[in-house]
């Protein structure tokens, strides 16, 4: 019994090696064997590994972009810490992390890799320099001697760390793990609060188009920046809506296309997203309103679960056209349309041009752009 369950246990690790996009090997220094190590990538599925010689190796087949940000995680270790390890497809990568958690290592075979290294590593210089002029103003400070100097110092040395990714940046304008630093080290953008945040937005505009090219970084970016302004939008106000043909829940093709001469309302959505359901609510109210005058509505869902799918369009009386590729919000029609916020709703017109866009679940906006555009 022991040998089946081994032998099975190979198979899917060879099955895993076979169709790998990257190879990623995590070192914890001094963690001891069968340590659970998790990766938490910024769109797939989560997941975890176990230590042996404090190293968990992991064979990533999940990567839907170029470039993915993975956060690597030790619980055993320190609850709430987690590294940001920017990774690319097709390559690999090993990174050592110290006991003390303070030094970080990163080797592979792309010069990402160099890059992501080379930034921690003077990032940790900097940030030396800036706590040891900090602790060292107490000091002085009991003695009355020098403080205005070291004052200053500890402002500069303060400002040189916390501008040292902008500069980054402003350096590396075609290196694509620049979005990367935008997002995690710059970005204070709020979108729950409506709060762009102008020197991201800046770094943005800086980049080097092949610096934001397949990279799920600068997707995320761009799609916090559209809620504020249409330009960043991937499918803006009077682009072409991409053609699809999905599957309903009963099996039958459903094609975008054959809707033209009609109001279309693309909902994005999924059985397990919160704000989706509470939404459904309106969706099927417009629908009442409009359903009579050459208006419909189509919801494409990001469930995998056919079950939970069929469940909740029962349950929230979704009686308009429902389909689904069941590949998540990673691929199909999903990434056709560069969703990554449910819900998300695009309203196409009747010659099959976008006409408003409403991303992370602003259905009033919506509402709002039909009550002006649709008559009886």
């Amino acid at each position: 019994m022991k040998k089946a369950i081994y032998f099975l246990w190979f198979i899917c690790v060879l099955v895993k090696q076979l169709n790998a996009q990257a190879k990623l090997e995590v070192c914890f220094e001094g963690m001891p064997d069968s340590s659970l190590i998790k990766i938490n990538p910024t769109i797939n599925q989560k997941d975890s590994g176990y230590t042996n010689n404090s190293t968990a190796i992991f064979y990533l087949n999940n990567i839907s972009t170029e470039y993915e940000v993975y956060f690597i995680s030790c619980p055993k270790k320190l609850k709430g810490y987690s590294f940001p390890l920017f990774i690319k497809k097709n390559t690999n990568v090993f990174i050592t992390i110290s006991k003390d958690l303070k030094k970080v290592l990163i080797k592979g075979n792309d010069n990402i890799y160099n890059q992501q290294n080379d930034y921690y590593v003077k990032w940790d210089s900097l940030y030396k320099t800036y706590k040891l002029i900090s602790d060292s103003i107490a000091i002085e400070k009991e003695k009355n001697e020098k403080v205005e100097i070291i004052n200053e110092r500890d402002k500069h040395a303060k400002l040189e760390l916390e501008t040292y990714p902008i500069k980054w940046v402003e350096e590396h304008k075609k290196s694509s793990f620049s979005p990367a630093v935008i997002r995690l080290f710059i970005d204070k953008t709020n979108v729950l609060q409506g709060k762009i945040d102008s020197i991201s937005l800046s770094c943005f505009e800086l980049l080097h188009p092949d610096a934001k090219l397949n990279n799920s970084e600068s997707d995320i970016l761009q799609q916090n920046f559209a809620l504020f302004d249409d330009k960043y939008a991937f499918l803006p106000v009077g682009s072409v809506s991409p053609n699809f043909q999905l599957k309903d829940i009963k099996g039958e093709i459903i094609n975008l296309n054959s809707f033209k001469g009609k109001w279309v309302l693309l909902d994005f959505w999924a059985s397990y997203c919160i704000p989706c359901r509470e939404n459904n609510a309106v969706l099927k109210l417009l629908f009442e309103k409009y359903n009579k005058i050459n208006f419909t509505v189509i919801s494409i869902s990001a469930d995998i679960d056919k079950e939970n799918w069929v469940k909740a369009i029962k349950e929230d009386g979704m009686v308009w056209h429902q389909v689904s590729d069941f590949q998540s919000i990673k691929s199909g029609v999903m990434k056709m349309y560069h969703i990554n916020a449910l819900p998300t709703y695009f309203l196409i017109s009747p010659n099959g041009i976008v006409a408003a866009h409403s991303i992370g679940g602003n259905i009033k906006l919506i509402e709002e752009v039909l009550n002006n555009i649709i008559s009886y």
